[in-house]
């Protein structure tokens, strides 16, 4: 694992539930487009602090509710097994994956 990877998290808790917030550090505050969509990779709820990779899976662990933006963490996170990229969505260049356990 390569441990200088660090990505941006932040935790919301919202009705009881955990949402984890998981971004690549190179589209935070930028805005994604495709077909009319346009998401933007807000600071206010994807920068809550930077983690490495173990660091996100120990927090997805603890998690309801997981948002994943960015190629590179999606990558990394198929790499370990956490997730399988196939099942992420491609938005405007930038790999998506939503994960909501039951």
């Amino acid at each position: 694992m390569n441990s200088n990877l660090v990505f941006c998290t932040k935790v919301h808790i919202k009705n009881g539930k955990t949402i984890l917030a998981i971004c690549d550090l190179e589209i935070l505050g930028k805005k994604i487009y495709q077909n009319g969509l346009k998401i933007e990779i807000n600071k206010e709820f994807y920068d809550g602090g930077r983690k490495n990779l173990k660091e996100i899976i120990d927090l997805m662990g603890q998690s309801d509710i997981i948002n994943i933006f960015g190629t590179k963490i999606i990558t990394e996170l198929d790499k370990k097994g956490v997730l399988n990229k196939k099942f992420s969505k491609n938005i405007g260049g930038v790999l998506h994956v939503q994960i909501v356990k039951p």
